[in-house]
């Protein structure tokens, strides 16, 4: 399972690789997550992001729109990582969790990237409070 951290104040994104999900408890995954998105703000992003996104300041954004669908389909259909950009093959896992409520979001949406070729996307928004019937009353939840 991957999970995409909001680091450099909004002006990107890094990626959290969670291996063996399914033996761990949902403690064990938040406590992960929560560690390693630490280090990723901290770092803004760390070693292995900036080496991966490094060559991609230089191009044109139409060119980079290219690379990343031949380096997806390389990455994830085909398997073959891309060493030179610390692409590791199936690098995303099969399922993607993001939080747009970190940002703002009270009803938002993320698209499925096929650079990321998850078969599960969890898009979580913010919390806020409303109106909720409680027995015969109504209250803020």
């Amino acid at each position: 399972m991957s999970c995409l951290v909001d680091i450099g104040g909004g002006k990107d994104l890094a990626m959290i690789l969670i291996k063996g999900v399914d033996k761990m408890s949902v403690e064990d995954i938040a406590a992960f997550i929560r560690e390693k998105v630490s280090k990723m703000k901290k770092s803004d992003g760390g070693e292995q992001h900036k080496n991966q996104m490094k060559p991609f300041k230089y191009v044109p954004v139409f060119v980079v729109g290219i690379l990343v669908e031949i380096i997806a389909f390389m990455a994830n259909k085909l398997g073959i990582g891309v060493p030179s950009i610390k692409i590791e093959k199936h690098q995303f896992g099969a399922a993607c969790v993001t939080s747009l409520g970190i940002l703002g979001f009270e009803d938002a949406s993320a698209p499925f990237t096929g650079f990321a070729n998850c078969t599960f996307l969890l898009a979580a928004n913010a919390v806020g409070k409303q109106p909720v019937v409680e027995g015969d009353k109504i209250v803020v939840g």
